[in-house]
């Protein structure tokens, strides 16, 4: 029984031996192909690295513009019907008020604009750079 044993693990043993490599063969080409697909190429890690400072961009000048653009505008707006309402005496004060609010709204809006050219992608670069060289010069 035990040469009969000794035999068939003999006989067999090359098959094993040839199903164990396969085996290993298979794990191999799968690590192999795991690893590859894994790195990235340094294009496209630099492609998405932009599209997400673009979006950052746009979300921060949509916040700017709406937000902060809005309170802005309605203090100013408060505060012109306040100096209506006030004594002389007080009204030079609101009058600084006022401007202050004003040249921070236009600080805000240009802060803005600089986060997303609007204009930019509307009119394309020559048309946008006439018209910022109107509005600087």
């Amino acid at each position: 029984l035990l040469s009969l044993w000794a035999y068939s693990f003999s006989a067999a043993l090359p098959l094993l031996v040839l199903l164990n490599l396969a085996t290993l063969v298979v794990v191999g080409l799968q690590q192999w192909h795991s690893r590859k697909s894994i790195k990235f190429q340094p294009q496209e890690l630099a492609d998405r690295l932009l599209q997400v400072q673009e979006n950052e961009r746009h979300r921060l000048s949509r916040e700017l513009h709406d937000d902060i653009g809005q309170l802005l505008t309605a203090a100013k707006l408060q505060s012109e019907w306040l100096k209506r309402r006030l004594p002389e005496d007080l009204q030079s004060q609101c009058t600084v008020l006022c401007n202050t609010l004003n040249e921070t709204l236009a600080k805000v809006r240009d802060v803005s604009a600089i986060l997303n050219p609007r204009q930019l992608a509307s009119l394309g670069l020559e048309a946008s750079l006439r018209a910022h060289l109107l509005k600087t010069l």
